[in-house]
């Protein structure tokens, strides 16, 4: 009777070990799939294990080496909500500065540039189909295209993470702010993005057609 007891203590502890290991494993893979709040700019959240382009699109590492591609949380919400998003087709070669995505709302536009060079192996056609994924889960569900990199490491480390990452964003929401208030009469709105505070919805309405395409080369396409 004995040794069932012993048997059966030790096989709980081994179970209940099982257990820790594996809800570890799952906190883990949450975090790298930057489903982990890893800081806040200035009111702009970015996800632990994603990298930030210099055109305002992110990259997460995939298992496979491959990498996924979004909009990031600042550039989704100046723009606001798109009508409709057209993305490099299954395929395609992107180099860096190449348009990965190009975002449509009320007649005005914007490109994006890849993040990394490499071959479109996927596309998310959900969010190509309900394009308010990228205003709404632009870490998440908003996700867009899936690159094969020619030199995965090569490419990564153009990019930046942590906190780096996290200063970069502050800068630009600062960068932003003194753009709009160059290009836009109400000066009290740029001077207040300037000084920290968070940019508005759909703010890039507010510029005229030379505008949106000084800020599509400034910050999407020539960074």
């Amino acid at each position: 009777m004995t040794a069932i007891l012993v048997v059966l203590t030790i096989t709980l502890f081994l179970a209940i070990d099982l257990w820790r290991t594996r809800a570890q494993r799952h906190a883990a893979a949450e975090a790298t799939n930057g489903l982990a709040p890893a800081f806040d700019a200035d009111g702009f959240v970015l996800p632990q294990g994603l990298f930030l382009g210099s055109g305002h699109t992110w990259a997460r590492l995939e298992s496979d080496g491959s990498i996924v591609v979004g909009v990031d949380e600042l550039a989704s919400r100046l723009f606001g909500r798109a009508d409709r998003l057209q993305v490099a087709a299954k395929g395609t070669q992107l180099t860096r500065h190449d348009a990965a995505l190009v975002a449509h709302r009320g007649g005005k536009n914007l490109a994006f540039a890849a993040p990394v060079e490499g071959r479109v192996t996927a596309v998310n056609l959900e969010t190509l189909q309900h394009p308010g994924r990228v205003f709404d889960k632009p870490y998440d569900d908003g996700w867009l295209l899936r690159l094969q990199p020619r030199r995965l490491a090569h490419e990564l480390a153009r990019l930046r993470v942590g906190d780096d990452a996290h200063e970069w964003l502050r800068h630009e929401v600062k960068r932003v702010g003194d753009f709009v208030s160059r290009h836009v009469p109400d000066q009290a709105i740029g001077a207040s993005m300037a000084d920290g505070g968070v940019p508005v919805c759909n703010m890039l309405d507010r510029l005229d057609a030379s505008g949106w395409e000084q800020f599509e080369q400034e910050f999407l396409l020539g960074s």
